[in-house]
């Protein structure tokens, strides 16, 4: 009778799980595959916004042409791969070698804080970053190419060191309290950092070089997704700007096919069991150093950017009204898609890799999303910065797989339970995507024209060009005395309490899920008696 009841709880799972996948699908294919096929279409097309897509002329290749056979294309796919590989590949190199020992070692009902602590400076929007750099390399530093390199590896490596920190540490803590090998955790987990980054391996982050580039380094700044901006929105020539990312894309695919393959193998060839019980000393000093360190380094990056604008602040309550209710509903949505996608995907986590790793092979669509908002009379909306917020692979894909490590050696008993043990992982994921879409100024210099008050990385972009580096190419009407220390300190304090606030939550929910943890490995072991 118990068997049949099992049965039965099992297939309604996995029809459950299925319709749950199914239903993520669609919601992909409505927002990100369909604008991608509308780009790929538009390459082959001189489209005009008079004539439509349907009307507009159809011209071959010629567009695939005047990339490939202009002066500046191989310097440009250059500064892709360059920039793409050395902000990728070191940071994460150095995050495992400092994850890994966290997990090994960490012990105790704290290690959850400690290596959740590391996400704080994920958490603070990537252009306080740049803007400090730029401030303190001197008025010629984002003038010189070389320098404004650095500037970019530094913003952008930050970021991804702390996220490889946590990452590594938390796929090694939890294959340590499951009985498992920590250092095999880690391995994943570094694994999965660098199955991303193929993927993404001609994807520099565009948020993070509009915030730096100008005319005096576009030779070591501009990449493929930058020309395909700047020729596509800021040129209003679409066609060639479409035909950057398909050529982007068509590059990246060997990439994205041999690390899907490759990282499927790992998963499936790794082995989580449990071992013998080892003596190890647990010590809490590298979780005290991390939380002290990098908990100083967030707070004093906020106080120097804030320090960095003296004077009166703007009327600035619209732009944060603004930003707060788009980040609120990007919460919101991103916390069900992330519950649609964790437990679609949890009976088949290939099948999830696979789509998470498409959705972020296809990213940086911004001629084709721009049209396709553009058609459904949503630019300028706060709309297109929240649907842009829901899909996150950079996410969605490490969840998935701290998903399988959580379940390696129970099996999840139904939706409730499923919820119950990702808990923490979904609060502090949804944490990430409400942050994210607060400062989200990749997403707002596409979708929002410079005049919408739809944020404050709006506001403070203008006012960077014109208090920093860059006046000749300040966009016209920005007011000239505009007064930055109230904007900079909401902009980078309402996400630093969010992050504080999610590190809180996932530290509590996960004590109470490795508490339940505990209690059922005693019952099993009591059965077993």
């Amino acid at each position: 009778m118990k068997t049949a009841q099992t049965t039965v709880r099992q297939t309604t799972g996995r029809i459950g799980g299925l319709i749950c996948f199914l239903a993520v699908v669609l919601f992909a294919a409505a927002l990100k595959f369909y604008p991608a096929f509308q780009g790929f279409l538009l390459s082959f097309q001189e489209y005009t916004p008079l004539y439509g897509m349907t009307n507009s002329p159809w011209v071959g290749t010629q567009n695939y042409d005047q990339l490939l056979n202009g002066p500046y294309f191989y310097s440009i796919l250059k500064n892709s791969f360059v920039l793409g590989f050395l902000a990728n590949l070191i940071p994460i190199a150095v995050g495992f070698l400092l994850g890994w020992p966290l997990a090994k070692f960490s012990g105790g009902k704290t290690a959850g804080l400690f290596l959740g602590i590391w996400l704080l400076p994920v958490f603070l929007p990537a252009q306080m970053y740049t803007s400090i750099a730029g401030w303190f390399g001197g008025a010629d530093l984002l003038g010189n190419p070389f320098s404004s390199v650095l500037v970019y590896l530094g913003a952008a490596g930050i970021r991804t060191l702390c996220f490889s920190v946590f990452l590594c540490g938390i796929c090694g803590y939890l294959c340590k309290r499951s009985g498992a090998s920590s250092t095999k955790g880690s391995l994943l987990g570094g694994g999965v950092l660098l199955m991303i980054s193929a993927i993404n391996l001609l994807t520099p982050s565009l948020e993070i070089l509009h915030g730096i580039q100008n005319p005096l380094n576009y030779e070591a700044t501009d990449t493929l997704d930058t020309y395909a901006y700047r020729t596509g929105l800021m040129n209003a020539s679409f066609s060639p700007s479409a035909a950057a990312w398909c050529v982007k894309l068509l590059l990246e695919l060997p990439f994205f096919l041999l690390a899907v393959i490759v990282f499927l193998r790992l998963f499936k060839n790794i082995s989580f069991r449990r071992e013998p019980a080892s003596i190890q000393e647990s010590t809490s000093l590298p979780g005290i150093f991390s939380l002290i360190a990098v908990g100083f380094f967030s707070i004093f990056a906020m106080v120097v950017f804030i320090s960095l604008f003296p004077g009166r602040s703007p009327d600035f309550t619209r732009y944060a009204l603004n930003g707060a209710v788009a980040a609120i509903f990007t919460a919101v949505l991103f916390f069900g898609f992330l519950l649609l996608f964790g437990y679609g995907s949890a009976s088949r986590p290939a099948a999830g890799i696979v789509l998470g790793g498409f959705l972020l092979w296809i990213s940086c669509n911004t001629v084709g999303e721009y049209l396709f908002y553009r058609q459904a009379y949503a630019i300028n909306t706060p709309w297109p910065v929240i649907l842009n917020g829901v899909f996150l692979p950079t996410l969605l894909i490490p969840f998935l797989v701290i998903s399988v490590l959580i379940f390696q050696n129970r099996p999840c008993g139904g939706f409730g339970d499923w919820i119950h043990r990702m808990l923490p992982f979904l609060l502090l994921f949804t944490g990430l995507s409400m942050a994210n879409a607060w400062g989200s100024s990749e997403a707002s210099v596409i979708y929002i024209s410079d005049n919408a008050q739809y944020g404050l990385s709006i506001l403070l972009r203008n006012a960077f060009l014109l208090v920093g580096n860059t006046d000749a190419v300040a966009p016209l009407g920005t007011p000239e005395n505009i007064g930055l220390t109230g904007a900079c300190a909401v902009f980078c304090i309402v996400p630093f309490c969010i992050g504080v606030l999610s590190v809180i939550l996932f530290t509590i929910t996960d004590l109470r899920s490795s508490d339940h943890a505990a209690d059922l490995r005693s019952a099993d072991r009591a059965a077993l008696c």
